[in-house]
């Protein structure tokens, strides 16, 4: 399990990376997401006068936004079999502003095998 849960920040890296419009591997932002988000996937997001957004939603939400400077803190894995879940810190500099955000990523292993994102719940901190 230890392998799995490695490999569960591994991939909460990528989705950042992904988010802010990276390469990953040989896949571009996009199709990676597409990948490892879930049919079923939600977002629910810090601001709260957006609606949660599904999987096609967050990558037409992408698309249409610019990637902001982000830096991300240590994240906190826990999984089993078939269930991960990984906690991580973040701090993201909005309009010259620095703003931390918390986020939750609630992964499962699909039949294929491979983890995929169901549920991503980001929550900013109040500004100190």
């Amino acid at each position: 399990m230890e392998k799995d849960c490695m490999e569960l920040k591994k991939l909460n890296q990528e989705t950042f990376d992904a988010e802010a419009k990276k390469k990953i591997g040989k896949d571009n932002w996009d199709e990676f997401l597409k990948k490892v988000l879930a049919d079923e996937f939600i977002i629910r997001r810090s601001n709260p006068a957006l609606s949660n957004q599904t999987k096609a939603e967050m990558l037409k939400w992408l698309e249409r936004h610019s990637a902001a400077e982000r830096k991300l803190g240590e994240a906190i894995a826990w999984c089993d079999q078939e269930l991960g879940v990984v906690v991580c810190p973040l701090t993201m500099v909005i309009n010259g502003t620095i703003h931390k955000f918390q986020n939750i990523k609630v992964f499962e292993k699909k039949s294929s095998g491979n983890w995929q994102i169901v549920y991503w719940q980001v929550t900013e901190a109040p500004a100190e």
